[in-house]
């Protein structure tokens, strides 16, 4: 069968394909495969218990709404896989016809020339006429009409007249392209593949459930580790008062766990509060200690007289202020971290 043949059986096909319903079909199935679910959720670090359930929350609907999504898939790529194979089959028919025409070209290759012109162009009636002497002509034409009965008057026709797509290969092609007969088919490749991202994420989701869980723990963890330190360097004299202010900042910014009825914190509460009133008593052990003590060794070894010497300034001033200045910033450290435990005092529920 001749390519313009062929080619017309393609037309006819493809023609016997309803588009409009095809392409219905592949609509709902490409939007469901679009679907996207967000599963990058930020709770590290989330101090407010109530902050970090609205989070949790959120990883349950996500969960829900990618199980839910799941069936909608697999529906739509059941409901569809009839009129997909039935448009595969057709496909495949179209291309095994094209195969068929670019056979057919290569047996038309056996009459040419070179790549660029065929024989029988130098058959053509009018180049006989015009071009060859009248002693050639005569041959020719017996020539001509030999090539005419051995491959046929059409396939001659069709070969001595100069067209672009000669064969109709280039427009077949485009044809079997325009008609895009496997787009519903390869929405339904693309389902299994995607329905095991969607069952990778949910496993996701379920772990940052479980990483979400642990995340008081590790808050009371960081918090009980820095005030430690902080409480150590608050016994330090001179600058203590500022590690204390520190630890107020902290049980401050902390106050929506301490508020809150989860076990981990309140027991972290009542450690603070233990620790804050030892170090509390430290405090005023270590004012007194370094205080009176301190004014009692100035003016016992007379350390104070040196000093003054270059600053013209009392031995009693010296004496007593030095000592004094430390004693009085203990007793400022000591009434920033009464500040701190009368604070914890109005989040946790001590009893």
């Amino acid at each position: 069968m001749k390519n313009a043949d062929l080619h017309s059986e393609i037309v006819n096909a493809i023609q016997g394909v309803d588009q409009g319903r095809l392409s219905e079909s592949t609509k709902p199935l490409r939007a469901v495969l679009k679907k996207q679910f967000h599963t990058n959720f930020k709770y590290e670090g989330i101090i407010d218990p109530n902050k970090l359930d609205n989070v949790v929350v959120e990883m349950h609907k996500t969960m829900d709404a990618i199980k839910d999504h799941i069936p909608k898939v697999t529906d739509l790529d059941v409901s569809t896989q009839t009129e997909a194979e039935a448009a595969v089959v057709v496909h495949q028919t179209l291309e095994s016809t094209l195969a068929t025409m670019k056979v057919n070209v290569e047996e038309a290759q056996k009459y040419l020339l070179s790549t660029d012109g065929f024989i029988c162009q130098m058959l053509e009636e009018e180049v006989i006429e015009n071009i060859y002497s009248h002693d050639l002509r005569l041959a020719v034409t017996v020539l001509r009409k030999d090539v005419v009965d051995h491959i046929g008057a059409e396939q001659f026709d069709t070969i001595v007249t100069e067209v672009e797509d000669r064969y109709s290969i280039v427009k077949t092609e485009t044809g079997i392209k325009a008609s895009d007969l496997l787009r519903l088919q390869n929405q339904r490749d693309r389902v299994a593949g995607y329905i095991s991202e969607l069952s990778a994420q949910i496993k996701d989701v379920e772990a940052h459930v479980i990483s979400a869980a642990e995340v008081p723990k590790k808050n009371a963890d960081a918090f009980h580790s820095s005030t430690s330190v902080l409480y150590v360097l608050s016994c330090f004299p001179i600058l203590g008062f500022a590690f204390a202010i520190g630890i107020l900042n902290q049980v401050k910014k902390f106050a929506p766990a301490f508020r809150s009825s989860l076990e981990i914190y309140q027991k972290l509460g009542v450690q603070i509060l233990a620790k804050n009133e030892t170090i509390s008593k430290v405090i005023l052990i270590l004012a007194a200690v370094l205080g009176f003590s301190g004014i009692g060794i100035f003016f016992g070894t007379g350390v104070g007289v040196p000093i003054t010497a270059s600053i013209a300034v009392s031995p009693i001033v010296v004496n007593i202020g030095l000592p004094g200045g430390v004693m009085i910033l203990y007793l400022i450290t000591w009434i920033v971290l009464s500040k701190v435990g009368k604070t914890i005092q109005l989040y946790v529920n001590v009893n």
